[in-house]
């Protein structure tokens, strides 16, 4: 019975790393490339690291909400392509187009005209909101092609495809790596820009890598590609319906992505070691967090078409066998994680000792925990799959801000405690989401096709 319902043939995984890996090896360059960056700037000196730390931790607000805006089309696209309906797959495209600059607006003026309240959430440490600003006032102008790229990407992997968006990834990941090494330290007689040179290389490569998917959209000519004087025209009673689902899910992201920018700012009150060391572990774990993208994509093929073409017990077969898999795959790469955690001191050598062993201690603390919240995370993309936005907001973001920001909120405030173990208290709250997300997913609401709506 076990084995049945939660271990597939070799035919699904074929099809589920089919899926999944090109992802993961796209997100792996994404990562190397963040990886890359930090080590060039810790050159530059700890209050450089921590400025790039700093600013990135917004951006990364922006980019969650966009991304979910993309992922909630991105679930209408995927189900209609299941009940072979072009015309609706196409003005799914267009809304999450237009949904994705809605949400990157705000913060497109936030960052280009208050760079320094922004960072100033962060920290009062002038020297770290002076790096910030500078790298702000390049890296803010990528927000134009990266929404755009974020949702051609989203859309493409809807209909299965996961290897196309990679091609435009590596060569803007190479890009970027490229004008870093030119602009930060002036190689080749290229000005020396610092960590303004830093945002200018990760400018010059949204561009180049949107370039390349407008390529690939008009080569491959998938089913939603759709016209620029047809932008604006949707259904009312769809888009209001992806709207819904778009708003649930991207304002998830930012909540979510904004609780992070909280949990940075409690672990920044135990000193400029402490944030450094933070921003280091983060860089590393996100090369396994990679998994996450992986499985988003396989869950969107494997739950939602299923789900679009009305076949709910495939959909609920499949979904009980990809968490199985994915907790496996996390346990495995959560041991790799500490096993690696000993080598940080070998690669970042210019930041301070304090620092460097302390990020030993918090990867530690990731890979023992990985498959506590890749379990966490795989219920997460079902309910998406089968638009519950609603659940899948409150799991989520929600219980970050009841929860896990009170939590470790008052031990930031009201103790004195070391930042290892201010960090392991809030890691540790995932367990006690594993138990939410169970009895959240068993209640299936999630199972049901929305693309049948009056």
């Amino acid at each position: 019975m076990f084995k049945e319902k939660y271990i597939g043939d070799s035919a699904f995984y074929k099809r589920t790393l089919k899926l999944a890996l090109p992802l993961m090896l796209q997100g792996l360059l994404v990562s190397l490339a963040g990886l890359l960056d930090n080590l060039m700037v810790s050159g530059l000196g700890d209050s450089f690291l921590s400025g790039v730390a700093a600013s990135n931790r917004f951006f990364i607000i922006y980019n969650f909400g966009v991304l979910g805006v993309t992922v909630a089309s991105g679930v209408f696209i995927g189900q209609y392509l299941g009940a072979h309906n072009k015309g609706k797959m196409q003005e799914s495209f267009r809304a999450s187009i237009i949904l994705a600059y809605l949400i990157a607006l705000p913060f497109f003026i936030l960052i280009l005209f208050f760079p320094n309240l922004v960072l100033s959430f962060f920290t009062s440490d002038s020297s770290i909101i002076a790096a910030g600003t500078d790298y702000y006032r390049a890296i803010v102008y990528s927000i134009i092609p990266l929404t755009l790229s974020l949702a051609i990407s989203g859309a493409i992997r809807s209909t299965g495809d996961t290897i196309s968006p990679i091609y435009a990834s590596i060569v803007g990941v190479v890009v970027n790596v490229v004008f870093n090494f030119l602009l930060i330290n002036g190689a080749f007689g290229f000005p020396k820009l610092g960590v303004f040179g830093a945002g200018m290389a990760t400018l010059i490569s949204r561009f180049v890598e949107l370039a390349l998917l407008l390529m690939i959209l008009k080569v491959r000519q998938y089913d939603f590609n759709t016209k620029v004087k047809d932008i604006f025209k949707i259904d009312k009673k769809l888009f209001s319906l992806i709207s819904k689902n778009a708003f649930n899910t991207g304002m998830n992201e930012i909540m979510w992505a904004s609780s992070m920018a909280v949990l940075m700012k409690f672990y920044a009150t135990r000193g400029p070691a402490a944030m450094s060391a933070y921003a280091v572990a983060g860089s590393i774990s996100d090369l396994f967090f990679v998994l996450f993208n992986g499985m988003s994509a396989a869950t969107t093929v494997l739950v939602a078409h299923h789900l679009g073409a009305n076949e709910y017990d495939k959909a609920k077969l499949n979904a009980n066998r990809l968490i199985f898999f994915s907790v496996m795959l996390a346990i495995l790469l959560g041991m790799v994680l500490i096993i690696i955690s000993g080598f940080v001191p070998l690669i970042y050598k210019d930041i301070s000792s304090e620092a460097q062993m302390i990020s030993v201690q918090l990867l530690r603390v990731i890979g023992s925990l990985f498959w506590v919240f890749m379990y966490n995370v795989q219920i997460l993309f079902m309910l998406r799959a089968g638009g519950d936005s609603l659940s899948a907001f409150i799991m989520d973001s929600g219980f970050m801000w009841l929860v896990n920001i009170p939590i470790v909120g008052f031990f930031t405030y009201f103790t004195n405690i070391p930042i290892v173990l201010l960090y392991i208290i809030g890691q540790a709250t995932d367990l006690i989401k594993l138990t939410v997300s169970t009895i959240v997913y068993r209640r299936e609401n999630w199972v049901k096709n929305v693309t049948e709506f009056k």
